[in-house]
């Protein structure tokens, strides 16, 4: 087996992986998670029950189960992305 005769081909062959990765990493930015951004992810269950409606304020609310909610708090994310995507598309192009 001669891996080397083929190098160029594996070459071409990663890159092809490669760039499209890193083009749409530049373009869409990083999605960080809850552990970066400062928010928190909170599971309640209610003896009683409650509306989706009722939480809203405190966050964005995800059903889990009967009378069970997930919600995930606000976060710096939005605001932190819309910064570095800009600075780095800013900087990146001019």
């Amino acid at each position: 087996m001669h891996l080397m005769k083929h190098k160029l081909l594996f070459f071409i062959f990663s890159t092809l992986i490669i760039l499209p990765g890193l083009f749409y990493l530049i373009i869409s930015g990083l999605k960080l998670g809850i552990d970066f951004t400062g928010g928190a992810l909170l599971e309640y269950r209610f003896e009683q029950n409650v509306s989706k409606s009722e939480l809203e304020q405190f966050g964005v609310v995800t059903p889990a189960g009967e009378n069970t909610f997930i919600i995930r708090t606000e976060s710096t994310y939005s605001t932190f992305n819309i910064l570095y995507h800009d600075c780095f598309i800013y900087h990146l192009f001019i």
